[in-house]
């Protein structure tokens, strides 16, 4: 049963794991701004900042704002389980 629990918590998203660690420590959920867009509207690129309590936890950039904000969710993870 432990394993299966450990399974699933490996498949969830980084955006899915941050929320809920952030809730249980903290009890607020993480908040995701557009910080900037660069390129022609068909190659954009976006840099995203994941925000906990009003301070920004990680940064991450990508293609689209879903995944800058995966990434910026892993960097904020990453931090705080350091």
């Amino acid at each position: 049963k432990t394993q299966d629990l450990i399974e699933k918590k490996t498949l969830k998203d980084p955006k899915s794991r941050l929320q809920e660690m952030v809730q249980a420590k903290k009890g607020s959920a993480p908040v995701y701004r557009v910080l900037e867009e660069k390129g022609p509207a068909h190659l954009k690129t976006f840099k995203v900042g994941v925000f906990i309590n009003g301070a920004i936890a990680g940064e991450g950039i990508g293609k689209s704002k879903q995944i800058a904000e995966e990434n910026a969710a892993k960097e904020a993870l990453s931090k705080l389980q350091s």
